[in-house]
């Protein structure tokens, strides 16, 4: 029931804003037999019947509802079928090489009767950057600053991003095929590269992902903070990233609009320096008692304050539910947090003493 509409009228049922709730047909208000009939169910509760204009039933009797449950069947029965009749076409069509659905690749046109047909400006920015990255050996980097000094925009008129590169560099449909559910199919529409440029490129990309995997910072340890620390210019999210300078490799943290676009000037930030910072403190606050005594009753008290009437007459919501549930569940997730934190703790100081030792 993860419908506004729907949550809404549930809302106002409860409050008895109405006693008649009428609807075109069943299955416009649900087509899951299950969720339907604890629909109706909340609505008897609250006093309201469900009526429909074009089907012949009624809520108040037991004929109808026996009748409603019927109509629930077939209602989510045909949208089983229709599903499933949609997903053999798509996939009949696919391995018929002709586009499917999606959004229309750059560098293509979608034409209603032939399909995709070359875009003639598009086609010729695909062709310069599998080029590029073929024969120039040009790095993601170096094609999307290029193409963006030079005024190439994507379709939405925003800057390339080597993510869209790369994904363009990786995308069969530009050799004439159609990848459908990660299967790539032989297809009618016309390559704007050659498949010898293609694999070229792909081979190199190979290689280079290849070469990352080798270089990743202690053995594909992932870093305490990617996906947390924002950048301070331009608050984009920041991630880790590295580089060997005579045979030591530096791990560092870069903000994601630097390395995309170039449209930001944030300085990289060592990652082993700031990390090492960072669980220092952390370990400095967890062995204080004192303040974790303070965060814990400050939680409980914001906690309380909002805690939602779980097992009062109102009927709640599912975020109510859930938030009530945690707060029932939140002592037991604190003593398992102190736990851990301390196991932890205890293995970064065996971990520092190791390292002194050594």
């Amino acid at each position: 029931m993860h419908r506004p509409g729907l949550e809404e009228m549930l809302f106002d049922a409860e409050a008895k804003a109405f006693d008649t709730l009428l609807v075109f047909r069943v299955d416009r208000l649900s087509r899951e037999v299950r969720e339907l009939a604890q629909m109706v169910d909340e609505l008897g509760k609250n006093g309201i019947t469900l009526k429909s204009i074009t089907e012949p039933f009624d809520t108040s009797n037991p004929a109808g509802k026996m009748m409603l449950q019927m109509l629930g069947v077939f209602a989510e029965f045909e949208h089983a079928t229709t599903v499933e009749r949609t997903k053999v076409g798509m996939e009949k069509k696919a391995w018929g090489g002709r586009f499917v659905a999606g959004q229309i690749p750059y560098g293509y046109l979608l034409d209603p009767e032939k399909g995709l047909v070359a875009h003639p400006e598009e086609s010729a920015v695909i062709g310069r950057m599998f080029k590029m990255y073929g024969f120039g050996m040009e790095g993601v980097h170096t094609i999307t600053n290029r193409l963006n000094d030079a005024g190439y925009r994507k379709r939405s008129g925003k800057k390339w991003d080597r993510r869209v590169v790369l994904h363009i560099l990786r995308n069969p449909v530009y050799v004439g095929k159609l990848r459908w559910r990660q299967v790539v199919h032989e297809a009618h529409h016309e390559p704007l590269v050659s498949q010898a440029l293609f694999d070229k490129v792909n081979g190199v990309l190979k290689e280079r992902v290849e070469d990352l995997n080798g270089r990743r910072w202690h053995n594909n340890d992932e870093r305490l903070l990617t996906g947390v620390m924002r950048c301070g210019q331009c608050h984009a999210h920041m991630f880790g990233a590295g580089a060997k300078k005579k045979g030591k490799y530096f791990p560092y943290y870069v903000c994601s609009k630097r390395m995309n676009t170039k449209e930001c000037g944030q300085d990289y930030v060592r990652a082993d320096y700031l990390e090492a910072a960072i669980i220092e403190d952390v370990k400095t606050l967890f062995r204080d008692d004192a303040f974790v005594t303070r965060v814990w009753e400050e939680t409980n008290r914001k906690l309380a304050a909002e805690r939602p009437d779980v097992e009062g007459p109102r009927m709640m919501s599912r975020p109510a539910v859930r938030l009530g549930h945690a707060f029932s569940t939140m002592t037991t997730t604190y003593f398992t947090l102190r736990n851990s934190m301390g196991s932890l703790i205890t293995s970064f100081d065996f971990s520092s003493a190791s390292s002194r030792s050594s």
